[in-house]
């Protein structure tokens, strides 16, 4: 059994595992790795996850506006295991909001309020977070500021962050880079926003790297 083999048996969660598999996984130190990753994984998705603090939306997004451009870093270094299974992103909700242009040019301007929780299964004090945008999205009231950076001490739970992420021409998504930092490791999220004319629900999927 090889690898991609594995970790196909290893996401099908089965009560018990075959004799091939646990054959390889006493023979490979990355599968087991990952075994011991999705085991986490899930009883983290097992435990209820409380509400977010009041105000922890106005405390973070008050500290990441008025930061200046943040210059992206050359690499990005792996995330740790420990860290990795401690926070989850996920897309809650994303309902646009279509409002029309007054401007002569053909041109699409609306706002779609995205709505993310982070889910620790423990508290994170003083994590860096970091949001990137491409240079079509902005943040409604904050045209040009496509990097935003801030410190927040994460609770155990859920902390949940609405974005009013803007579209400006012609183009009718994007993705939002989402990276965490604690104690040196690194958690990166890829969210796709997509925005309908129709005004039908919009998708975002999460894409981890």
């Amino acid at each position: 059994m090889n690898c991609n083999r594995a970790k196909q048996e290893l996401e099908l969660m089965r009560e018990q595992n075959g004799g091939s598999l646990l054959h390889h996984l006493r023979q490979c130190a990355s599968c087991r790795d990952y075994a011991e990753e999705l085991r986490v994984v899930r009883l983290l998705r097992s435990m209820p996850a409380p509400e977010p603090s009041e105000g922890f939306e106005h405390r973070v997004l008050r500290s990441a506006l008025p930061q200046s451009r943040v210059e992206p870093q050359a690499r990005l270094r792996g995330w740790q295991l420990a860290t990795a299974a401690s926070l989850l992103l996920a897309v809650m909700m994303a309902v646009p909001r279509w409002q029309s242009s007054q401007s002569a040019a053909p041109q699409i301007v609306s706002t779609l309020p995205v709505s993310v929780s982070l889910d620790s299964a423990r508290p994170l004090e003083g994590a860096v977070i970091r949001v990137s945008l491409p240079s079509h999205l902005a943040l409604d009231g904050y045209p040009g500021v496509q990097d935003l950076e801030w410190q927040a001490n994460l609770n155990a739970g859920a902390n949940r962050l609405t974005l009013p992420v803007r579209l400006q021409g012609a183009e009718s998504g994007g993705e939002i880079l989402i990276e965490v930092e604690h104690e040196g490791a690194r958690k990166t999220f890829r969210v796709p926003v997509q925005f309908r004319p129709s005004g039908g629900a919009a998708t975002a999927p999460i894409q981890k790297t």
